[in-house]
């Protein structure tokens, strides 16, 4: 079955085109210019600042070699100036408690749990265990009157998760964080922990996960704000300018609370070139350069999607639209929705999609990557782009629009999509649909293809066309493993039933055998072994 959604359909493109501009990708290389200088005995290092009228890329990196030799050479031991030094005091706020978007991606980063088992996990946690609010949340902001709540579920916290007691106790239930802000709340709010205890040794460990994620969340919201100071520095030396940052942090407030999560985006606040102290550095101070150098480097190609940053993208898909009409109908489909920028489909149904997308083979997973099949490319290759991009949700959301304001009636809507769906459906007919099915055909019904699955146990193969078709193949190297042929019917032995030959099979114990109608399933008869023969008057239960 070959299956056209207008978001499943996208979706496949977004990873088709991912795959294919990493393929494509050329490799060159740009030159990183530093110099280490030194102000009265302080070190740091410092990158060239590029011009416009350097020869750079499009990302203004250095390309020219001889430019980059250049550089070092004029630099290289010369007197440095201070012609800015500039240091603010910043602050930085907690993360938002979690959407489920957002969840999925974190249980991915850290757990390797996928978006559908993330769905399934919070489900239970808010159903059976009734630890967690609504879990298929697209929000991330509290209601006001929420703030009340705040000490019950941090007792509850600190009872459910062992680990987090003592962060609850230097928490402080009075701080209301920006999380809390009723205007910002959609049809829910955010997927937070309720007031309830629980015995959480009952909870499996995925489960533990998932909730320990969504009660740290919450938990920061009640810590005090970041606190760092971000010192900038620009020096000229010999007509070329070099520039550096650092951030030091002067009170880490809620951020104690992540300091092994160190490769989470949502943390990692305004980007620095290092944590050295260099706010004693003052406009006019003289330096000088110990060393220059020139660091090779290749360009890398755009990284292939996983599943957390292929889920993100979906909520600001927008950004790969090039027709600016198109591409406001999609922003302006979201502007009241936090963290939306432009996506299509929700968070409950784009987990449903993509496990369709891979349970239909035409995508799937390598180690953390997300890459397109042989099937789903060539299926992508042969349809309209209307229906592999995200176009067609951003016009017919313009259409349903128009219906609200009764501008288009429902009846020309349907008829125009309709009319849109044969059109192609005539070319499909016209041209036909070429494209090679390389799957092995299924030895039990000649109809369907086997499919590799993965099952609780391990990889199996299994018919494209079940439940029709219920055939079990095991694994072998990736390929399905081929049946044993069927033992012939003894001509000596016959089926007292049915009057058909009986089959000696074996055991499940070594060394025991019992024999069975060659009629079966029609003929369920079946005996027990008596030194290679069937005992007539024992039938076996």
């Amino acid at each position: 079955m070959l299956s056209v959604g207008r978001v499943q359909t996208p979706i496949l493109g977004l990873v088709v085109r991912r795959d294919k501009a990493h393929e494509a990708h050329n490799k060159s290389y740009y030159f990183d210019v530093c110099g280490d200088f030194v102000f009265s005995g302080l070190s740091g290092r410092y990158h060239l600042v590029v011009s416009s009228d350097y020869p750079s890329d499009d990302k203004g990196r250095i390309i020219d070699e001889n430019f980059a030799k250049k550089v070092v050479s004029d630099c290289d031991g010369k007197d440095a100036t201070i012609i800015k030094a500039n240091t603010e005091s910043k602050e930085a706020s907690a993360p938002l408690p979690y959407n489920l978007l957002n969840l999925q991606s974190d249980a991915h980063r850290k757990f390797s749990i996928k978006p559908d088992q993330t769905l399934k996990i919070t489900q239970d946690l808010r159903e059976k265990h009734q630890l967690i609010t609504y879990n298929r949340s697209d929000c991330q902001y509290l209601s006001d009157e929420q703030h009340q709540d705040a000490p019950g579920v941090l007792e509850a916290i600190a009872s459910n998760v062992a680990f987090l007691k003592k962060a609850v106790d230097h928490s402080d239930a009075s701080i209301k964080s920006r999380a809390f802000n009723s205007k910002n709340v959609s049809a829910h709010h955010a997927i937070i922990p309720t007031a309830k205890k629980a015995d959480t040794t009952k909870l499996s460990e995925p489960e533990m996960k998932i909730y320990s994620l969504i009660a740290r969340s919450y938990l920061a919201q009640f810590y005090p704000q970041q606190k760092y100071d971000l010192t900038k520095i620009i020096l000229e030396c010999q007509g070329y300018q070099f520039q550096t940052s650092s951030r030091l942090i002067k009170s880490p407030g809620w951020s104690v609370l992540y300091k092994k999560d160190q490769d989470n985006e949502d943390i990692q606040g305004e980007k620095a070139d290092s944590d050295l102290d260099l706010r004693s550095i003052k406009k006019g101070d003289a330096a000088i350069c110990e060393r220059c150098f020139s660091d090779k480097k290749e360009t890398k190609p755009l990284p292939r999607y996983t599943l957390a940053s292929l889920m993100k993208d979906l909520a600001r898909v927008s950004k790969y639209i090039t027709d600016p009409a198109i591409k406001k109908i999609l922003i302006e489909k979201d502007k009241d929705k936090k963290g939306e920028s432009g996506g299509i489909g929700t968070p409950a149904t784009r987990t449903a999609i993509i496990k369709t997308l891979m349970d239909r083979g035409f995508i799937a997973e390598k180690g953390k990557q997300v890459i397109s099949t042989e099937i789903g490319r060539k299926f992508y290759e042969v349809l309209p782009e209307k229906a592999v991009t995200p176009d067609m949700t951003a016009l017919w959301h313009r259409q349903q629009k128009a219906i609200q304001d009764h501008s288009k009636s429902l009846s020309d809507f349907i008829k125009d999509i309709s009319a849109y769906i044969s059109e192609e459906v005539s070319v499909l007919k016209e041209k036909g649909l070429s494209i090679e099915v390389s799957l092995p055909k299924c030895p039990e019904c000649s109809d369907g293809f086997l499919k590799r699955r993965k099952g609780s146990k391990g990889f199996f193969w299994g018919c494209s066309r079940y439940p029709d078709c219920k055939i079990v193949l095991s694994d072998l190297k990736g390929k399905p493993k081929a049946r044993s042929s069927r033992p012939a019917a003894s001509a000596k032995y016959l089926c007292k039933s049915c009057n058909k030959g009986l089959i000696r099979r074996q055991g499940k114990k070594k060394g025991s055998y019992w024999w069975g109608c060659s009629g079966y399933p029609e003929c369920r008869q079946t005996y027990f072994d008596q030194k290679g023969a069937p005992q007539y008057e024992q039938v076996k239960q």
